[in-house]
């Protein structure tokens, strides 16, 4: 429900129905990450859509912090349209579980 409920938020996934949102959903994985944890690195190849269940996310660009994840986000999206590099690090706050996707 989570995971439909942030895709749902996002322009990407917008003229996507049901049916497909679903079919999406279930190719998600879990990953528990501590906190810390660099999960995407400025600069790097995107691989991997994420959702944000618990714990928190800090985005960093350029060495300065820009912004937070809650809960309920979904980031990393441009990885399932471009391969281009990443445009912020991304690092876990607290024990942190997220729900990725590959390409």
């Amino acid at each position: 429900k989570f995971i439909m409920d942030a895709l749902r938020q996002m322009f990407i996934f917008e003229t996507m129905d049901d049916d497909e949102l679903d079919t999406l959903i279930e190719a998600f994985e879990k990953r528990k990450v501590a906190d810390g944890t660099t999960v995407i690195k400025q600069g790097d190849l995107g691989d991997f859509f994420y959702v944000l269940k618990s714990g928190g996310i800090r985005y960093v660009v350029d060495g300065n912090d820009v912004g937070k994840a809650a809960p309920g986000v979904g980031f990393g999206e441009l990885a399932l349209l471009y391969k281009a590099p990443r445009a912020a690090t991304c690092i876990s706050e607290g024990e942190t579980e997220l729900w990725r996707v590959d390409q």
